[in-house]
């Protein structure tokens, strides 16, 4: 793997633990401090509303502009939103509007980071290295999401608010310094015969999604996973920890190495072991699927804290299995043209519906309780499970070579592939 590659995905790494300690700073402070769920959920709410908004406004840069450039602009965005936290906290002065203002800011930079450095790989790295590069992309991504969570939940604990939202703006700074280092070959404007409008550029992703008929309904069924996985992960936990078993800090981190490590165990050795042995991808993701429901639905019907500590190990590996058979390949089937657009779109439709997923939650348990939900979240998993295979030609493009995958949805959806030609926006 080429050092360009590391850079990336280190610095993105660093950024995205940054961002989720700060989140988990202020969600935990909410839960366990003010005992809040509902002013969690609100946060939460905020942060991914605000990667749906920005990330549809700014989906076209990425084809615009040099990809590198935008992700330094969108770390130095939530910089801002660091600095602006650590001001407000060392005068002990919380001015709740411009609290919702870095929310936003770490929202903007999370909604242009991960699908412009994702589009980037097929160009830094080699074809045969993508299901290895993509390996690593996921177990990072997933690192730093649930380690910035779990520092952020225990530095608050132990080294108070203050020194805890400092370490997370250290982490950022650090991650913006690697991200100088980052040396990708410039990429050549994408002519075509006809003048869109940057509105336009937006309104075409939407319909060329909608077009490739995989991509599409791939969309829907992982912002379903997402709106039911994301608030388990962000609210369910340390609710669980804090006003069901009553514990502190240090068992909300417990349970997020539990899924770290299930993300360990099946990025780095149970997908290449059972793609070896011959399971066909089409198998794991349904399976995939499945062991996410019954995971879940072993929340809901135990209490336990080792039960749910062995059923999130399950969810992490359900779900980093799922996303690395699945990631692998659309992010080369897409035409290259068009790829920091509809990976900004998938990305977009996946979070579409986690604010409703994080309100859900938050008034759920307020009014009822959180078994009741997380029983109904098992069984939705378990029968879309069922509905995977039959998304169009999805089993076809798992099945492909590698050689076969370059820019394979024009071919299979009869759609243009050549960068000179701009898509006909009327149904086909």
């Amino acid at each position: 793997m080429k050092n360009g590659f590391w850079i990336l995905r280190i610095s993105e790494t660093l950024s995205t633990t940054a961002n989720k300690m700060l989140i988990s700073i202020f969600i935990w402070f909410s839960i366990s401090y003010v005992s809040s769920p509902d002013e969690a959920s609100s946060i939460y709410a905020t942060y991914f509303l605000s990667k749906i908004v920005f990330g549809t406004i700014l989906s076209p840069l990425g084809d615009r502009f040099e990809k590198r450039k935008l992700i330094f602009y969108a770390n130095s965005l939530a910089l801002v939103g660091f600095f602006i936290a650590v001001y407000m906290i060392n005068q002990k002065n919380i001015y709740v509007p411009l609290f919702y203002a870095i929310v936003i800011f770490l929202g903007c930079c999370d909604a242009i980071y991960p699908p412009l450095a994702n589009a980037i790989l097929p160009d830094i790295v080699e074809k045969k290295n993508l299901d290895l590069a993509y390996q690593y992309t996921f177990f990072l991504q997933s690192i730093g999401s649930l380690i910035g969570i779990s520092v952020g939940i225990i530095s608050l604990d132990m080294l108070g608010l203050y020194v805890a939202v400092v370490l997370a703006t250290t982490l950022s700074i650090v991650s913006q310094l690697i991200l100088l280092f980052l040396n990708v070959a410039k990429e050549k404007p994408i002519i075509r015969s006809e003048s869109l409008t940057y509105m336009r550029e937006i309104k075409e992703s939407f319909i060329l999604t909608y077009k490739y008929k995989s991509e599409f309904y791939w969309n829907l069924a992982a912002s379903l996973a997402n709106f039911i996985v994301a608030p388990i992960i962000s609210i369910a936990i340390p609710f669980f920890v804090s006003h069901i078993l009553m514990k502190d800090g240090g068992y909300v981190v417990f349970y997020e190495v539990c899924i770290s490590f299930g993300v360990i165990l099946g990025a780095l050795y149970v997908q290449k072991k059972l793609i070896y042995i011959g399971v066909k991808k089409m198998t794991l993701v349904k399976s995939s699927f499945s062991f996410m429901g019954i995971s879940i639905l072993l929340l809901a019907l135990f209490d336990n804290y080792i039960v749910w500590g062995g059923a999130l190990l399950f969810l992490g590996l359900s779900i980093i299995v799922c996303n690395i058979c699945v990631e692998s390949v659309r992010s080369i089937a897409i035409p290259k043209q068009y790829r920091s657009r509809l990976q900004t779109i998938h990305i977009l439709t996946i979070l579409s519906s986690t604010p409703l997923g994080f309100l859900l939650m938050g008034n759920w348990i307020e009014s009822y309780s959180l078994q009741s939900l997380l029983f109904a979240f098992g069984l939705i998993l378990l029968v879309v499970s069922q509905f995977i295979i039959h998304i169009p030609k999805m089993e076809h493009l798992l099945s492909m070579e590698e050689d076969e995958l370059e820019g394979a949805y024009a071919s299979l959806f009869c759609l243009p592939n050549e960068a000179d030609k701009s898509i006909n926006l009327k149904e086909t």
